[in-house]
């Protein structure tokens, strides 16, 4: 009995032992707190880069089906008859061409940092019909001429078309894969770019500035790589096929409109 009553004393030390106290437990709470406020900011960095390198090839993809193209109609780039009321807008025409003759997978006309619905965007303007307004809502700025939408023998231009650039000397709307501006050759003018997007000119991002400008599409567009409210900049592909990252402190608002378009 003695030796049970022994037995019983030293399993009850035990448990005491292996208890933790309450300070013991906020301790560790502690910690852990601290390892994935250090930890999540770097992976959340990593995913970001993630995306990038995937947004870039994405872009290439796009880039050597341009030249393709190119190489089939005289020089000239993707730009089908169509209404264009900004920069996303695409016909159907040109997205189809680039899905059915180039290969390119429907997902990658939108970028995998992308957070805004995309519903109801890739036939936005309905069946396609002659005469018809014809374009989808992609996932980046697409700057190939639009010619318009043409109604017998007569152009009704898009509406996009008419709008000037902030720098004329730097940018214009891509026709040929030869063009030039007089500032920028076909390494420096951009066909292709993710969606850099605010409300207002003005660089700060104070006031949701850069995450929602509401326009025809129901559901607002947005800044694609952004930290919260604040954005990062953008990959952008130039006329020679290349791809690569812009920080958001080198872009410029380009376009005279409203909403403002970044690049």
């Amino acid at each position: 009995m003695k030796s049970q009553g022994h037995r019983h004393t030293l399993t009850r030390q035990a448990l005491t032992r292996h208890a933790f106290t309450l300070v013991e437990l906020l301790v560790v709470i502690g910690i852990i707190a601290i390892l994935m406020s250090v930890l999540l900011p770097a992976l959340n960095t990593a995913r970001e880069k993630a995306k990038r390198i995937e947004c870039t090839n994405n872009m290439r993809q796009f880039g050597q089906a341009t030249i393709m193209y190119a190489l089939q109609n005289k020089g000239k780039v993707p730009m089908h008859s169509a209404a264009s009321n900004w920069l996303w807008d695409i016909p159907y025409d040109t997205r189809d061409w680039f899905v059915e003759q180039a290969n390119i997978n429907p997902k990658s006309f939108y970028c995998s940092s992308y957070t805004f619905s995309t519903e109801g965007m890739w036939d936005f303007t309905g069946p396609k019909s002659p005469g018809g307004a014809n374009f989808m809502i992609s996932g980046f700025f697409w700057m190939a001429k639009r010619p318009g939408i043409k109604v017998g023998a007569t152009w009704a231009p898009a509406t996009m078309t008419n709008m000037l650039f902030n720098f004329p000397d730097e940018d214009k709307w891509i026709e040929k894969v030869t063009d030039t501006s007089p500032k920028r050759g076909a390494g420096g003018l951009v066909l292709m770019t993710d969606i850099v997007l605010s409300v207002t000119p003005n660089r700060s991002w104070a006031n949701r500035n850069f995450v929602s400008a509401r326009g025809g599409y129901f559901a607002g567009h947005g800044t694609t790589h952004r930290s919260g409210d604040r954005p990062l900049g953008g990959t952008n592909l130039y006329l020679d096929g290349h791809a690569e990252w812009v920080n958001f402190d080198s872009m410029k608002d380009r376009t005279v409109s409203s909403p403002r378009f970044w690049f």
